[in-house]
């Protein structure tokens, strides 16, 4: 709900002033390039200890549980967890595992919906020239125009399901 303060008009209301707003800029850039190299820094920290080599006694056992006794590294102990929840059947792990792998299905569904638009163009190109057959210079400019979508969407040319 608005109130008489809400609606003050003049100089507190207005822009900053080019300076000012300068001046406010150069503080968030150097308050962004602060944040970016603290980031930095701790992902490059992480990299670090995941190359270690693992040393906790339970670690290395569970890690032999899953097969990977060859496994040496803090990565390859990230590895052997993740395999162990999913073995365990935690719905966390294994999606996880599955996204990791590449295995999520979207590759397919996006396949498929690429395969589903070429038909669809297919389709409508095998329908216009039923419809048009006496027409040839409007037919060929129609033609060439599926065509450029075909190329432009860089659709597959599909077979029919």
């Amino acid at each position: 709900m608005a109130n008489e303060e809400n609606l003050k008009h003049g100089k507190d209301s207005q822009f900053r002033s080019g300076e000012e707003a300068a001046r406010n800029g150069q503080n968030g850039g150097i308050a962004s390039g602060k944040s970016c190299r603290r980031k930095k820094a701790m992902k490059e920290r992480l990299q670090e200890a995941l190359e270690c080599s693992v040393v906790n006694p339970k670690v290395k056992k569970m890690m032999q549980s899953v097969g990977m006794e060859d496994g040496r590294t803090n990565y390859d102990a990230v590895t052997a967890s993740i395999v162990a929840g999913a073995i365990q059947g935690a719905p966390g792990y294994a999606r996880l595992l599955m996204e990791l792998i590449g295995e999520t299905g979207e590759e397919k569904r996006a396949d498929k919906a690429d395969k589903r638009d070429a038909k669809r163009l297919r389709m409508q190109e095998e329908e216009f020239k039923q419809k048009h057959e006496g027409v040839t210079e409007d037919n060929d400019m129609v033609l060439q125009f599926i065509e450029g979508m075909k190329q432009k969407d860089d659709l597959p040319d599909a077979k029919t399901d």
